[in-house]
């Protein structure tokens, strides 16, 4: 199970980002689990600068955003007995 969005105008030519849900087995208390697996896809506009800019900083820039949101989802629902 999972959702998608996908940007049809912006900076770039092209933007997916998918969640995808997993139930894993409940903890041994009984509280549930879930495992929550990001994947991003996109195209920078431009050609060969698009490229380029995707190897210096885009890259990088999405992951760094990604870890930040992460960490956001941790902090609102907690990890305590998370394993």
């Amino acid at each position: 199970m999972g959702t998608a969005s996908s940007v049809v105008a912006g900076v770039f030519a092209e933007f997916e980002h998918e969640h995808d849900l997993e139930a894993l087995p409940p903890h041994t208390d009984g509280r549930p689990r879930t495992r929550m697996t990001d994947e991003l896809s996109w195209r920078s506009p431009t050609g060969l600068l698009g490229h380029v800019a995707d190897a210096v900083l885009v890259r990088r820039t999405l992951a760094e955003l990604l870890a930040d949101h992460d960490a956001e989802i941790v902090r609102r629902l907690g990890r305590a007995g998370s394993a």
